[in-house]
């Protein structure tokens, strides 16, 4: 089974959503399944984008096993919610 997992939070956060979504992704795909994430760059907590990052249109990566796609994410500092720009349409049905 092929597995689409959208979040806000992943891998390299730390915070509890990010943290919880990994050990899934990693049972998932220790079961045999092909999973994807989409998400945001990591800036959680501090709203600032990780070293070795960048807020990129899409950027793609494998952390164990899990093939990660990361969307260009709008900063409206940490005490916004941060979405995938490109997400958002879809989420609200357009």
């Amino acid at each position: 089974m092929h597995i689409l997992f959208l979040t806000d939070n992943f891998a390299p956060e730390t915070n509890a959503p990010a943290s919880r979504t990994h050990e899934h992704t990693k049972r998932w795909v220790a079961a045999g399944h092909r999973v994807t994430v989409v998400t945001t760059a990591p800036n959680f907590p501090a709203g600032k984008i990780f070293e070795g990052y960048r807020n990129r249109l899409w950027q793609r990566e494998t952390i164990d096993g899990v093939e990660v796609i990361r969307l260009w994410t709008y900063r409206g500092g940490p005490a916004k919610q941060d979405w995938p720009i490109s997400v958002e349409p879809a989420l609200m049905g357009g």
